[in-house]
């Protein structure tokens, strides 16, 4: 749940430090306090260096995303 990370390019900074080449970090936040167009706010702030967002798996109630971070 990114939404309730007060500094979130700070949190993605973090996990760049620690996600290695081709890792994976799955986001997954609750339809009913995150609207899609803040879902998309968070998957466009910069993510662990060279990432880019997939479609996710289908989780409940939820819209998420997978980061695959690159080389």
């Amino acid at each position: 749940m990114v939404h309730e990370v007060k500094d979130i390019p700070r949190f993605f900074g973090q996990v760049a430090e620690v996600l290695r080449p081709g890792g994976t970090m799955l986001i997954a936040e609750p339809r009913v306090h995150v609207m899609q167009r803040r879902f998309d706010e968070i998957l466009d702030m910069p993510g662990p260096r060279g990432s880019r967002s997939v479609t996710g798996p289908k989780v409940a109630f939820s819209r998420a995303a997978v980061l695959v971070r690159g080389a």
